[in-house]
């Protein structure tokens, strides 16, 4: 009776040292032949075309909110039209999407606004997301069934991980100081649906990790959108944040793996913009769901780059 007892006893101490089991909100998971993407039009429209590409068909899309000219929908397949390597471009050559087939696929983006051909000044996001019921209702989920998301206060750690190769990242002048860059950075969606079930009142909140910045600025709790108006609320953090060093143009990839649960909680709680005290459950870190992530890059005003990225998590543990 008493082996039983104290059996039972190490049994209960030492379960709390086993390392809780990952669950993926992703998926699939990106595989070797895993490399046709669709494409979202410029602006939002709830459809996706393609997809692109060759072998297997994934649930995600490549994203280009605000390009001046969409990605061609004919592809390039870099000579063998069935080993899952292709390329496509926009019109004006200022976008590329490149992917690799391979053991992970990787994916490059590159982008180029500089030059008397770009002279606007304004924000090109350049993302791989999952594809959202939500957003895409016609198109295959690239992620758990939002009942089986755990909400973000629930596990011990919510992460999300990738790794990155920075062939080039650089901006000029032309749009004046510090308004013309080019980041990479990975990001997660949160939807609250205690406090906006019907998805009328934007309550969103966007969580950035940049792994670049051509400028060097650092982002730590940085609010980059400050009220549903804009779309819900988005908040920026370097992976410095978390005693990471950016990407840099050396030949080697970075790989980050963050668990950014504690800090997004504090930042949710302790903001100046979110009227936490007014909205019951609005800063309630378990009424917030996550919706589609995206990686990729961004380019303001004069800059260009070029990133793959590859071994894409967003999980809980």
């Amino acid at each position: 009776m008493r082996k039983k007892a104290l059996l039972a006893f190490l049994s209960f101490f030492f379960s709390d040292l086993v390392p809780a089991v990952a669950k993926d909100i992703l998926v699939p998971a990106q595989g070797c032949l895993a490399t046709q993407l669709s494409v979202a039009p410029v602006s939002f429209t709830g459809n996706l075309d393609g997809p692109l590409g060759e072998l297997t068909a994934m649930n995600w899309h490549v994203a280009q909110w605000g390009a001046p000219q969409p990605l061609s929908l004919v592809t390039d397949c870099l000579g063998d039209c069935r080993d899952g390597s292709w390329q496509t471009s926009s019109a004006d050559g200022r976008q590329w999407a490149t992917v690799v087939a391979g053991c992970p696929t990787q994916y490059y983006l590159q982008q180029a606004f500089s030059g008397s051909l770009f002279a606007d000044c304004h924000e090109v996001d350049f993302f791989l997301e999952p594809n959202s019921a939500h957003a895409y209702p016609n198109f295959p989920e690239g992620m758990i069934p939002r009942t089986e998301r755990p909400k973000l206060g629930q596990p011990a750690q919510y992460r999300v991980a990738w790794t990155q190769d920075l062939l080039s990242g650089v901006h000029g002048g032309r749009c004046g100081p510090h308004l013309s860059v080019y980041n990479t950075l990975g990001a997660v969606l949160f939807h609250n649906d205690v406090t906006d079930p019907e998805r009328r009142l934007n309550h969103y909140l966007f969580y950035q990790l940049v792994s670049f910045d051509s400028r060097g600025f650092t982002f730590n709790g940085f609010w980059f959108q400050t009220s549903p108006s804009q779309g819900g609320w988005g908040v920026s953090d370097s992976v410095e944040v978390y005693g990471y060093t950016y990407d840099a143009a050396d030949g080697q990839s970075a790989t980050f793996d963050i668990n950014f649960k504690n800090r997004l909680i504090s930042l949710l709680q302790h903001n100046p913009y979110l009227p936490c005290g007014t909205i019951e459950g609005l800063c309630d870190a378990n009424n917030w769901t996550p919706e589609s992530p995206y990686f990729g890059s961004l380019a303001t005003g004069e800059a260009s780059g070029q990133t793959a990225f590859w071994s894409i998590r967003v999980y809980t543990q």
